[in-house]
């Protein structure tokens, strides 16, 4: 039936059922809402060509103003039945005010009833003296009457039913959601980036029935549940959300409960599985999703079984479920223990995996952060692999917002994290006495372990998980605490195929600001007794530490902070004769990398492929960052010494940075120029701590970095140079009001550009070509215009 077809038929019902009232004394309303225990429910048919399968319509009368009819409009020739009857009446009482008659007709045949009785009324007059005389009644409609209506509804209308559900679930949805400062609430208020995962999920959903949507803990699972729901919502379909974290106890009690506060009737437990499971077949048009979050291996006994009976009844009804668990876990339900044999999970459900911010989700968050909190990621972050972790922002916004000195401050968190960050990671996580008790041994079983894993794929996990062997743990805590850590969520259990169980640090950063106080005490001590052996172990500690070059960085400067300048220069100087090495090697070769959620990579070169090996980069990533800090040397001209340090580091052609896989397949965007290397390009941000490093000492000393630019100029530093003219490009937002830094930084801007086509022709030109030919080389280079664009 189309909208001419279904206003014809209304026009020409009501002349059969009001004759005694003119059009204009009636009017319809096909969309009404009906008060529905404590929330109303919208009752809408107001588009009936999009309910083509419908086979009554549910339509509103007001006459003179007043609502006084419920009009079960059914298709012509359809007969009429006593649950057309039922439900007619039960939105009648159920409107608010109660709607006095209701009427049940096909449009030739029609039956009129008392909405309160429930009697049908035969022999009456429809005229203004009737519906008077009727409103008067409305007082004596008793409270199971009320009862049998929201029952009867329940029974025949899907949408009410999906109503409660979606209610129950948006309930559930609003006590986890808060402010961003709360890290407890995973749903932040107006804060939710649109995951670009949620096609996949509905689609499998929609096509798999069952789905297990897992990733990493706090990547963002609940979020793109939240997600899943409202879109379903609107597509007027039902999603029941159980917070399995929340509750031990049978999920049909907990749905009885809800429905007994959400009605103020008492639903037991039958009637609730009789309305989710029998009211529903294959071929209904819209479906239920039941979504179990948080569950954990050690899931409650019953609330498993309420799963199994969920999955048994919804195969036959085409219902949906979606667990959602962390990745291990997710290992841990699929697979009998100690046996590889497919349990209940692994047999039934299809696994879609939540990753990390993809770059079009990095740069929405990022927008909507801007929007509702005036803070920023600077240009660059989008290559740092720490800033594609939703737990991360959550984290520093938290941060950030607490420490916001008053309205219109506008914050930009640095595209490299600092030393500072693990601080933040502290300031965040505030553990009590006995957490902190529990925490130090693991920090210093995960130390004692590193040795230990002397496996490439056990390491690079470690660097990303902070991975523990649980064996070793042992010796460290009893059971009974790391129970308590897993409890907490601090802690996970994992099986390494091929290798053994380990523990895996949920929130490894946090591991990191720990570790610091611990290997202040152990290696203190140590490089007091044998320096060098010392510095050996202390890096390759740290190496493999999550966060590990800040962890170094902080304890560098906590060595210098108690006034051991000779130990700090030592270790500062170790450093930085520390240099990277680098490799050139034409034959084949197969290298193997491990890549986070991709596993095992192989990588062939052919013979007489040149490949570029950078090896030994951790000492001078620690030094980029301790140069961020301002450190000095203690003298009259402590600058002095820090740019020097610098100077050194940022004239190298490779970059310095984290080595991290998050832009293996993208990568980061260079050019080569001849024999200067590969240059980064100037429009992507700042995506190395030496480069940052220039940024800080820009903004704090713009009249000192005057100098040292004219330095780099002088001596040809054309790395230098190049990174100082990032720093600069990077500090537009920080001028306003400051007109030593804009003075700065506009001639760093100038003079790098004019530089251009010195800098193309010293790359481009042979190594033993003269100082006549190279100018020539770049007065061509001028007459292009190459480089007049940076």
């Amino acid at each position: 039936m189309n909208e001419a077809e279904f206003e014809q038929h209304l026009a020409s019902t009501l002349r059969l059922v009001l004759p005694f009232f003119q059009p204009a004394q009636v009017s319809s309303q096909r969309s009404f809402s009906i008060k529905f225990g404590h929330h109303h429910v919208l009752v809408d048919d107001q588009i009936p060509g999009e309910r083509a399968k419908r086979s009554t319509y549910d339509v509103l009368l007001k006459i003179n103003g007043s609502p006084l009819v419920l009009l079960e409009l059914k298709r012509p020739g359809l007969p009429l039945s006593a649950d057309d009857r039922d439900q007619g009446v039960s939105y009648a009482r159920l409107t608010d005010p109660i709607t006095p008659v209701t009427i049940v007709t096909n449009g030739q045949n029609f039956h009129v009833y008392d909405t309160y009785t429930k009697a049908e009324i035969e022999n009456e007059v429809l005229d203004e003296n009737f519906f008077t005389g009727r409103i008067a009644q409305a007082s004596l409609l008793a409270k199971n009457a009320f009862k049998d209506a929201l029952f009867t509804l329940i029974e025949s209308d899907q949408r009410l039913l999906f109503s409660m559900l979606n209610t129950i679930s948006k309930n559930t949805f609003a006590e986890l959601t808060g402010a961003v400062s709360d890290p407890t609430r995973p749903i932040i208020n107006d804060f939710s980036v649109p995951r670009a995962l949620l096609g996949e999920l509905q689609e499998t959903v929609w096509e798999k029935q069952f789905v297990a949507l897992t990733g990493d803990a706090y990547c963002g699972k609940t979020n793109l549940l939240y997600q899943y729901y409202q879109s379903a919502e609107q597509n007027e379909e039902a999603v029941l959300y159980i917070n399995c974290a929340d509750f031990h106890y049978s999920i049909f009690r907990k749905l009885a409960n809800n429905l007994h506060s959400l009605l103020r009737f008492p639903v037991d437990e039958l009637k609730l599985k009789e309305w989710l499971f029998l009211h529903f077949d294959e071929g209904t048009e819209k479906k239920i999703t039941v979504i179990f979050d948080h569950v954990r291996a050690d899931m409650d006994r019953v609330m498993m079984a309420d799963l199994s009976e969920f999955l048994d009844v919804f195969k036959m009804d085409g219902n949906r479920i979606i667990v959602a668990v962390d990745q291990s876990v997710f290992y841990q339900l699929r697979f009998a223990e100690s046996r590889l044999l497919n349990t209940m999970i692994g047999n039934n459900f299809r696994e879609v995996q939540l990753g990390n911010f993809t770059t079009a989700e990095y740069f929405a968050a990022n927008e909507l952060l801007a929007d509702h909190y005036q803070m920023a990621f600077a240009p660059g972050a989008a290559y740092t692999d720490v800033y594609r972790l939703p737990r991360i922002w959550r984290i520093l916004v938290a941060s950030s917002v607490r420490e916001r000195p008053g309205e219109g401050f506008f914050a930009l968190f640095k595209a490299v994290p600092g030393v500072e960050f693990l601080k933040v990671i502290q300031d965040t996580f505030q553990l009590d006495a006995r957490l902190v008790s529990d925490f130090m041994p693991l920090i210093a079983a995960y130390i004692a372990g590193l040795t230990g894993l002397k496996d490439l794929k056990l390491k690079l996990m470690a660097v990303h998980l902070g991975i523990i062997r649980e064996e070793l743990a042992l010796k460290y805590l009893d059971s009974s605490r790391i129970n308590r850590l897993i409890q907490g969520g601090y802690l996970e259990r994992r099986l390494v195929a091929g290798f053994e169980w380990v523990l895996v640090c949920k929130l490894p950063e946090l591991l990191a600001g720990y570790a610091a106080q611990h290997l202040k005490d152990k290696y203190v001590p140590l490089f007091q007794a044998d320096f060098d052996l010392a510095y050996r172990e202390f890096i390759d500690d740290c190496t493999f530490l999550p966060y590990g070059e800040l962890v170094a960085c902080r304890l560098i400067l906590d060595i210098g902070e108690a006034g051991d300048i000779d130990l700090f220069s030592d270790i500062i100087n170790k450093l930085l004769n520390d240099e990277p090495k680098t490799e050139v090697d034409t034959s084949a070769k197969e290298l193997e990398l491990f890549v986070q959620k991709v596993g095992k990579v192989r990588l062939q070169m052919e013979e007489g492929v040149e490949t570029v090996f950078h090896t030994n980069g951790f000492p001078y990533l620690v030094l980029a960052h301790v140069l961020s800090t301002g450190v000095g040397d203690g003298s009259a001209h402590p600058h002095h010494f820090r740019l020097g340090l610098i100077s050194v580091l940022a004239n190298k052609e490779y970059m310095i940075r984290k080595a991290d896989l998050t832009f293996f397949h993208e990568g980061i965007p260079s050019f080569e120029i001849g024999r200067l290397g590969s240059v980064l390009q100037t429009n992507i941000g700042i995506i190395e701590p030496i480069t940052q490093a220039l940024h800080v000492n820009l903004l704090t000393f713009p009249e000192i970095f005057n100098g040292y630019l004219s330095f780099a100029l002088k001596n040809k530093m054309y790395h230098l140079v190049h990174r100082m003219f990032i720093a600069a490009n990077n500090t537009n937002s920080m001028e306003i009001g400051n007109k030593p830094l804009a003075r700065v930084s506009r001639r760093i801007r100038k003079q790098y550009t004019a530089l251009i086509p010195e800098i193309i022709a010293y790359g481009v030109a042979e190594d033993e070509t003269n100082r006549e030919e190279r100018k020539r080389i770049e007065d061509r280079i001028r007459k292009l215009n190459i480089g007049n664009k940076p």
